[in-house]
């Protein structure tokens, strides 16, 4: 803080608070408790082409009534309802989004422009608690809304181009030009819209005289607003004057900030910015810019601030009017990090189907080689070698899937404590000896819709990278309880829905994680880990398979102290369901049958024919959905099963089976496929009764599932 020199009240010199409201850059109006305005700031006077003398002392809706030509116009009654709620309940009342046409004066052409606005109307109460004034805080966002609609129009666009391939050079340069020539209006809007400003400034300033029997009106006012304000000497940057919200939100009393500049406000590293700031201020033009500010227990809050020069005895000073946007700014971030994981994991599905294709292949091939009795004993090492690396790398692709939200899950409805007690025993042979394995399970926990086997595959990754946290040893806590998720929790994390969940934390008492780490900790293949000691796909795996369950993953973590993963499963209110029963594998896989095989993938097309064959099938065989149609036909009663892929160029599996039962009901059919993703579901491929096949597969999966869908036929 360093050496403060005290000034007595009297030798600071005296605020003009009529003169500060007028002069605030936000659009602030005072009403009486009957809706009558009583003061406006210069700000309101411009954004709304108003007069002072024209709207002061009339009834605000006298004013601003709805637009005649809008019969869906809500304006009037939906802002009358909101200074309604501030009188009933004598608190502020905020208006996100309104449509409210401004009219134009008659010298501007008259009618009505369509604008859009936020508001937030708060009480200012006298000395029994009575609402004394309304402050009516309005912003104009009609240019906002407006740009959303360009970025809408955009979005569709992209859309337009990728379907128009052929078109796109000339459909970009067609809308770089409109967009060019939207800016070029908006600059010019904004050009006359600064010449308006100043010339209604001019005509005011004539005004000021009239009005300094109001002082003690604009002090109140001053010191009533809902957001920080304050005036700082431009030469000195010492704090002139401080409403009530800056000491609430700061902590410092008045004296102290009267004792301050504005630099102990500021983190000391940003001090030299802010003092070239200052240098370049514009003494003409209202400011906002988008700081730190350091409150006085240290911490460190995002800030919008809005100000404005205006002269005080005869000193340049500035008003600044502050907005807290931390919490604001951290929803950003978290949308931000939202959408690169959903645009990594759209990434890592396509690899993944991509390589599923590649391995089945692989694998199918090794086994058929292996299977051959010719096939000379001096290679087998090196096939089995071969087949093996493909199996690891089939597990790999299965994590990447798990991440991007496209593997099957098998869901029931299940007990989390019974998933919890069943794996405890194998997770403390993982864990370690040297690790503390402490198990919390509440009661009358509710039931989650979940597939048993990826609860477990998330309770042993975060069992691994715990045990990894903690080389020394430590403590592992697993508990579970039911949580409700409020709509104040639901505002700070944008993915989540209010209502009734099932929490799963995992704790550790390890080395913990900082900012930079926790960023990225859910990215495939990121590790913290040397070379050769991970693959990064674990705490990634985990993210799919709660984001693909419908549940939400959250991470605390400070280094040195741990880190604690809650995850929040969506509550049913349903009874548990059994395991289901293992199916008999033990019949022969072996057949006669004709299969129709409908693979567009060369490699996977040969290998499935092969494997088939080798087990005694028939197999006519088809690139695509048009040309399975042609061999279809001749051979409609011969064929007894249909096993054809899902994502196929042209014609995908579902359309073609829907043409193909148009002639045969009864068919049967198997679905293969690299992944499933929600569009496939939702085309009913794996709706309840529809097999379907996981690649990679071996030849003898592929064979087995081909006999149980053929056997499930009526004899």
């Amino acid at each position: 803080m360093g050496h403060y020199v005290k000034r007595t009240q009297s030798s600071l010199p005296t605020a003009d608070f009529r003169l500060i409201f007028e002069s605030l850059p936000g659009q602030l109006a005072i009403l009486s408790p009957d809706l009558t305005i009583v003061a406006v700031s210069d700000s309101y006077l411009r954004v709304s082409m108003t007069e002072r003398d024209e709207i002061v002392g009339h009834n605000i809706f006298e004013v601003f009534p709805d637009n005649p030509d809008d019969r869906t116009a809500t304006g009037v009654n939906n802002v009358r309802t909101s200074f309604l709620r501030v009188l009933r309940t004598r608190q502020p009342d905020t208006i996100a989004l309104q449509k409210y046409d401004v009219r134009r004066p008659d010298s501007d052409g008259g009618g009505f422009e369509e604008r859009y606005w936020n508001a937030v109307n708060s009480p200012v109460l006298d000395e029994q608690g009575e609402v004394k004034y309304i402050i009516h805080r309005a912003e104009d966002i009609t240019e906002f809304v407006r740009l959303k609609k360009l970025e809408s129009e955009e979005r569709k666009l992209t859309l337009h181009l990728r379907s128009q391939a052929q078109n796109m050079e000339a459909e970009i340069f067609e809308r770089a030009q409109e967009l060019q020539d939207a800016n070029r209006l908006l600059r010019l809007a904004q050009d006359q819209l600064e010449q308006r400003v100043a010339e209604r400034t001019a005509q005011l300033e004539g005004m000021v005289a009239a009005l300094h029997h109001s002082e003690d009106r604009y002090r109140m006012l001053f010191n009533s607003n809902p957001n920080p304000m304050w005036v700082y000497d431009v030469e000195t940057l010492n704090f002139l004057a401080v409403n009530q919200a800056a000491i609430a939100q700061y902590g410092y009393s008045e004296d102290e900030f009267l004792s301050m500049t504005i630099k102990e406000i500021r983190p000391p590293e940003e001090i030299p910015t802010l003092l070239a700031a200052v240098t370049d201020l514009s003494p003409e033009a209202t400011t906002t810019v988008y700081r730190r500010h350091k409150k006085k227990d240290g911490q460190l809050i995002e800030v919008e601030g809005t100000s404005r020069e205006m002269t005080i005895d005869g000193k340049r000073t500035r008003v600044v009017l502050a907005t807290d946007i931390t919490e604001r700014k951290n929803l950003e971030n978290q949308l931000r990090q939202a959408q690169k994981m959903e645009a990594i994991g759209r990434l890592a599905g396509g690899i993944a189907h991509d390589c599923n294709n590649l391995l089945t292949a692989i694998i199918g091939y090794s086994d058929i080689i292996l299977r051959d009795s010719n096939t000379s004993d001096c290679i087998r090492p090196q096939l089995e070698e071969i087949r093996a690396a493909g199996k690891r790398a089939a597990v790999l692709t299965s994590q990447l899937l798990a991440f991007s939200r496209k593997q099957l899950l098998q869901l029931r409805v299940l007990d989390l404590n019974e998933i919890v007690h069943d794996i405890e025993k194998m997770l403390r042979r993982v864990i370690g000896e040297d690790v503390d394995l402490v198990a919390i399970s509440k009661p009358d926990l509710g039931m989650i819709k979940a597939d048993p086997g990826q609860i477990e595959q998330i309770l042993m990754n975060l069992a691994v990278n715990a045990r990894d946290a903690m080389p020394q040893g430590g403590q592992l806590t697993i508990e579970t309880c039911n949580i409700e998720l409020e709509d104040a929790y639901a505002r700070t994390h944008p993915e989540v829905i209010p209502g009734h969940y099932v929490l799963l934390a995992v704790s550790d008492t390890g080395h913990g994680m900082d900012l930079e780490t926790q960023s990225h900790i859910f990215e495939p293949f990121f590790t913290t880990k040397g070379p050769g000691k991970g693959t990064g796909l674990g705490l990634s795996t985990v993210y799919g398979i709660v984001r693909q369950s419908g549940g939400h993953i959250w991470m605390y973590s400070e280094p040195d102290h741990g880190a604690t993963f809650k995850i929040y499963f969506p509550r049913v209110d349903e009874v548990a369901e059994p395991s289901p029963v293992t199916a008999d594998t033990s019949s022969s896989i072996h057949g006669t049958e004709t299969i129709l095989l409908v693979e567009d993938d060369r490699a996977v097309r040969e290998l499935s024919r092969a494997a088939l064959e080798m087990y005694g099938y028939k197999v006519l065989e088809a690139p695509g959905g048009s040309e399975a149609l042609k061999l279809f036909g001749p051979s409609v009663s011969d064929i007894d099963i249909v096993v054809t892929d899902v994502i196929m160029p042209g014609m995908n599996g579902a359309a073609l089976v829907e043409r193909l039962h148009e002639q045969r009901p009864d068919l049967n059919v198997l679905f293969v496929s690299g992944y499933t993703e929600d569009a496939t579901i939702r085309h009913g491929v794996l709706a309840e009764g529809v097999a379907f096949l996981q690649k990679p597969f071996t030849p003898q999966t592929l064979a087995r599932r081909v006999r149980e869908e053929i056997d499930k036929r009526p004899q």
